[in-house]
């Protein structure tokens, strides 16, 4: 309640975004430009690791978007 953020912390945003802070991390190095161009001779590797990106993206966008009414309940 008397946090200068207005009582979200730090670590909320780390336990929530974690995992696509370390996936960005790591696609801004020059080792995932090496690894995507070996798996771009394999069609099936490359797919699979685009679906699984997509995957991750569609669930954190439909995990962020869901606000329910506070008095829904009652």
């Amino acid at each position: 309640l008397f946090m200068g953020t207005g009582g979200i912390s730090a670590i909320y945003y780390l336990r929530n975004y974690g995992v696509l802070l370390v996936l960005c991390l790591f696609l801004c190095t020059d080792q995932a430009a090496d690894l995507w161009k070996r798996l771009s001779d394999r069609r099936s590797s490359r797919t699979a690791i685009t679906l699984i990106l997509l995957a991750l993206s569609i669930a954190y966008i439909i995990g962020s978007t869901y606000h329910p009414f506070l008095y829904a309940q009652f």
